[in-house]
């Protein structure tokens, strides 16, 4: 069961992502379901024999195209989850099944009598299919898991890694990173009772870990976590990294094994869930004490 006091928290870190992240899931969706009615034509046929002098009629052609787009999609989404075995690629498969589906009744409207209801609920299954997957469905390729119901497995993750801090290091300072910083000092989130002495980095790239491993003085326990979900990328991103990482905060952590190598500590605990991850690394380092003399001897 998740804590009314870290369901709370997790409202506050993900509140202002979720409404952009929800106008731009709208207009997505406005864009979707406008790219998939298939196109309307006029064609005049001749008068008398109960036809009216202008009939407008949809283009089969195109529904067929868009249909065979949407299967097409489907089985590639179908085939790549038979070969890597992750959970969202069938997902993915499905809502273009969906897809495919809606366009099937527009590409044998020729042949079959389509009524008004049922293309009207036709619509309304498109437009549900897609919104329950932008909240269940994890796309393939980089994202904040505070875009979609994902962070609910990283609230999880970090109760429990908190849990296993609490029981090996209760008096340890701890390197990590935002959100969890924040779950560690801040006890009204509900994490914690008391606040912890914190070393804070801004991730878990190779450049913020060199940063930690120049300055061992300053932590005795690290708890990682995966701070975006990474995918391996199915197609090149068209707008490359460059501008991936300048617009939308785009970064790859670095797996756990090699931040506990980078840092000299050995990792003690470690949970994976839904393609996300976190750790628990302690440290034996030796202290070297030495004795100085008094400024003023008397």
């Amino acid at each position: 069961m998740l804590g009314k006091a870290s369901l709370a928290s997790a409202n506050v870190y993900a509140d202002t992502q979720n409404v952009e992240s929800a106008k731009f899931g709208l207009t997505a969706l406005r864009c979707a379901i406008s790219a998939a009615q298939p196109t309307r034509t006029f064609v005049r046929q001749p008068a008398g024999a109960g036809n009216s002098p202008y009939l407008m009629t949809h283009d089969p052609i195109v529904a067929l195209g868009l249909f065979a787009t949407g299967a097409f999609a489907a089985g590639l989404f179908s085939y790549v989850h038979d070969m890597k075995r992750q959970q969202y690629l069938l997902f993915w498969a499905g809502a273009w099944g969906f897809v495919a589906l809606h366009d099937l009744s527009p590409a044998l409207e020729r042949w079959m009598a389509v009524a008004p209801w049922q293309a009207a609920i036709n619509q309304w299954l498109l437009a549900a299919a897609a919104f329950v997957a932008g909240l269940f469905v994890n796309p393939p390729y980089g994202f904040a898991p505070e875009d979609n119901l994902a962070y609910a497995h990283v609230i999880r993750m970090h109760q429990a890694g908190i849990a296993q801090l609490k029981k090996l290091y209760p008096d340890a300072t701890v390197l990590t990173a935002w959100p969890m910083s924040d779950e560690l000092t801040r006890p009204e989130l509900g994490y914690v009772k008391k606040p912890w002495d914190v070393f804070a980095i801004d991730d878990f790239t190779a450049g913020e870990i060199a940063r930690a491993a120049a300055e061992p003085e300053k932590y005795s326990a690290a708890l990682v976590f995966s701070t975006k979900y990474d995918p391996p990328p199915l197609l090149p991103s068209l707008s490359g990294e460059a501008l991936d990482e300048h617009y939308f905060g785009l970064h790859h952590d670095l797996p756990p094994d090699l931040i506990a190598q980078h840092l000299g500590g050995t990792m003690v605990w470690e949970r994976r869930d839904d393609g996300m991850w976190i750790a628990l690394i302690r440290f034996n380092r030796q202290v070297e004490a030495r004795l100085e003399k008094p400024a003023f001897s008397f």
